[in-house]
């Protein structure tokens, strides 16, 4: 498996409140919480492993 790289291919964007954060930060560092909170936000496909995100 590689390593986690910051390219800001993972995002989280809120066109209507402006909002466009950067997660690729986070990679590696995940915690269950954030992600059923990070699903609760979004209707794509998401999975964690090993605290990576992939969508």
């Amino acid at each position: 498996m590689n390593a986690p790289s910051s390219t800001g291919q993972l995002r989280l964007v809120c066109v209507a409140d402006g909002l466009d954060i950067d997660l690729d930060t986070l990679q590696g560092l995940w915690c269950v919480e954030q992600y059923l909170a990070l699903t609760r936000q979004t209707n794509h496909l998401i999975e964690v492993t090993d605290g990576v995100i992939e969508v």
